[in-house]
C-alpha cells in the first residue's frame, strides 16, 4: 500500500537469510519528497543502531531513493525493528518485522 507522496515504497518484511543479512534493510523511493538529506535511525529494543545510509541513481524507479544497510549488526528472524527518517519534508516512520525466510505470514505497518 503506498502512501502519498511515495513512487514505490518497499514496505513489508525483510528476511534474515544468510544472503539477506549483510544487505540492504530497507529501500525508500519517492517521487515527491527529496531524500538527499535523510537521516535513518533504526531502533531495536529500545537502542539505536547505526546504518549505513546510500543515495541511490534518480529515476531507476523513483526520483529520490536511499537504502540503508547495517553497520556490526544484522537482523533477527522474529525482531522488529522501527525505522525513522528525518531531515526530509515529510517524515517517515515505518516498522520492519523480519521473518525467517520459510514464514509465510508476511505482516509490516506504516505510521
Amino acid at each position: 500500500m503506498a502512501r502519498s507522496g511515495f513512487g514505490k515504497p518497499v514496505i513489508g518484511p525483510a528476511t534474515s537469510d544468510r544472503e539477506s543479512r549483510a544487505h540492504r534493510l530497507l529501500i525508500i523511493q519517492s517521487e515527491k519528497i527529496d531524500l538527499s538529506n535523510a537521516q535513518v535511525t533504526v531502533t531495536v529494543d529500545g537502542a539505536a543502531q547505526p546504518v549505513k545510509v546510500t543515495q541511490l541513481r534518480p529515476n531507476c524507479g523513483a526520483a529520490h531513493a536511499i537504502d540503508f544497510i547495517p553497520q556490526g549488526w544484522s537482523t533477527q528472524a522474529g525482531k522488529s525493528y522501527a525505522v525513522s527518517v528525518s531531515g526530509v519534508s515529510t517524515p517517515i516512520s515505518h516498522t520492519v518485522n523480519v521473518l525467517d525466510w520459510k514464514s509465510s505470514t508476511p505482516s509490516s505497518s506504516t505510521k
